[in-house]
Parts: structure tokens; sequence; C-alpha cells
């Protein structure tokens, strides 16, 4: 015999009107815990003509009085891969493609919407990683680049770009995952090491960030934990996925971080909307994306027991420095 379900009257309006209002029988059959045909037996039995067929097919909805147009419409909500279905559930436009894009497993950007800063960056990586080294047809085919909606032409100067450049995927596609990573990460030490050694790290870093890093040096009695620029040298963490995040400002012994950001370089968020494209050189960036690869970065510095606390090169440049420099005082010794 099979089992008996009870529902109050409340629960039976419920699902009439749920019905009514175009839920699909198996979100309703999911509220209340149940089979669809449990649902469907309850609706038909309370005089609702229950329509037949998927709720992917635009004949189930115009059984449910929906116009041709209306259902196709409708049934773009049902799906997570349509900016539709998210919308419904009260995301912004621009956060839909995010999360289908994280669906989808198409970008960094959207993997972090969808699984956060952390574990986003992981299952990103991870994929690109499938990617590039799945035999010749990687990304230093022609193929992967077609592929992308490069014309053929097109491909042949990505291909080039690609193998004449040093970079991870390289790394991982010529020597296996660890020993690539490894060696793309010694890269990154000795090319950030070079660059303080013969003074060019400037480019890194802007003046003025130094002069309130000296500022705030004067209030340490003992200076060898601090680390900038031109002070020790930036402090460095390993990536996970290879290579190295340097940090601004960087007190060991009370594991703090300053991050000195310039407003164009990493989208001041006071000053730009996240479709924005404010970095000087890297035209092809948005500040949505810039913010990820900061909260990526910070998040490995918070993961190793670091506070951080970041500021604004308007913050400093135009407003109170004195009271900046107070602020950072108290940020690194309370």
């Amino acid at each position: 015999m099979g089992r008996i379900y009870k529902f109050s009257d409340s629960d039976i309006n419920d699902m009439v009107n749920m019905y009514k209002e175009l839920e699909p029988i198996y979100k309703i059959a999911e509220k209340y815990g149940v089979d669809f045909s449990v649902i469907k037996k309850r609706l038909s039995d309370n005089g609702v003509v229950v329509s037949k067929g998927s709720p992917y097919s635009v004949k189930h909805w115009l059984n449910r009085g929906l116009s041709e147009d209306k259902a196709k419409e409708y049934i773009k909500t049902l799906r997570p891969v349509n900016k539709e279905y998210w919308i419904k559930l009260g995301y912004s436009e621009e956060e839909s493609i995010l999360q289908i894009e994280g669906q989808k497993l198409v970008s960094l950007r959207g993997c972090v919407a969808r699984f956060g800063v952390v574990e986003g960056e992981k299952i990103w990586y991870k994929r690109e990683k499938k990617r590039s080294i799945a035999g010749k047809k990687g990304s230093a085919g022609l193929e992967y680049w077609v592929k992308k909606g490069y014309s053929l032409e097109e491909a042949k100067i990505k291909r080039s770009q690609r193998q004449s450049t040093f970079s991870k995927e390289i790394c991982i596609e010529k020597y296996g995952e660890e020993e690539g990573l490894k060696k793309f990460t010694e890269r990154q030490i000795k090319w950030c090491d070079s660059l303080n050694k013969n003074g060019n790290l400037k480019i890194g870093y802007s003046k003025i960030s130094q002069e309130l890093f000296n500022e705030i040096l004067k209030h340490y009695d003992n200076k060898g934990g601090v680390f900038f620029a031109t002070h020790n040298k930036e402090f460095r963490l390993y990536k996970e996925l290879g290579g190295v995040w340097l940090y601004d400002f960087t007190d060991i012994k009370n594991k703090k971080i300053i991050e000195y950001n310039g407003d164009q370089y990493h989208g001041n968020p006071k000053k730009y909307s996240a479709k924005d494209y404010p970095h000087p050189f890297r035209k092809d960036m948005t500040a949505q994306e810039m913010w990820c690869k900061d909260e990526r970065k910070l998040a490995v510095a918070k993961e190793e027991s670091f506070e951080v606390l970041v500021i604004w090169d308007s913050e400093y440049r135009w407003g109170n420095k004195e009271e900046i420099v107070k602020k950072c005082v108290n940020f690194l010794f309370n």
C-alpha cells in the first residue's frame, strides 16, 4: 500500500496558487518534499487541469495558457545557463552573466562569482590546465584559438605570441604539473629579485606609497620585520598554482599587511563601475576583473593569518596625510 500524505487546506491552496503562478510541478514537489506525482494528484483532486509534458517544452506552457513567445521566454527562467534564471532569483543582469560564466566554467571571474575567491580560482585553473595540456590541440595549437573565435590568420598570430612567451601553461606543458609550477615560480622569484637588485622595481610601486610607508616606519623600534619595496624588499607569498604575490607593506611580527592601491590600476569602486576599463595599460581588463584579482591576492594573505588594510592613492594623495598615517599605525599596532 502506498504512503498516504496529509496536507492542510493551506498547503493545498498554496500548491494551487503556485501552479497558477506558473511554478513547475517539480518546484512545488521540492517545496513539500514529495514526488511530483503526489502534487499532480492533489492538483487534479482540487479541480486543476494539469498540463502534461516537460516544463522545458513550449507545448507544456501553451497548455497552461501562455502564448508561444511568452512560453519561450519563461522556459529561459528555468535553466541556470540563462541570465533570466538568475534575474528571477534577484541577481542583476551583470551578476547573472557572471553566474552563467561560473556555471559553464568559461571565465575566472565567473568561477569566483559562483564558488568564491579561493575555490573559484582552483576550479578555473584546474580546468585551464586540462585544456592546455590536452595534447597538441592545446593552447599552443591553432585549433585552440580557432575555437575561441579567431580567424585562421589571427590564430597563427596568437599561437606565435603564445609560443614566444614564458608562462605557467607552457611550463606545465613542457615539464608536467608539479615540475612546471615549480619552474614557473622559480622564474617569477628570480625576476622579482632581479628588479630589486637592478633598481628597476619602481615600475611596481609609486613613490608616494613609499612616502607613506617611510612615515609609518618611524613608529617602529625594530625595523627588521617590516617589508616594503625600498626597505627589505616587498614581502611575498606563494600562489598555490604557481607564481608569487607581492605585498606593498608587511609587518611580519604583528601579521599585518597594508596594500596601497592606485585608483586606476585597481579600479577604485568609488570612481569606477564594474564594467569600466580604468587601467591605463591593460585596456581589456574591467574593474570587476581587477577586483577579483585583488580579492584572490588578499585571500591568500588572510589564509596565512594576515590582517589586511587597503589604502587608496586618492585617499592619501589628496586627503589628510597625517590622519592616514595615524589610521595605518593604529591598524598595525592594535
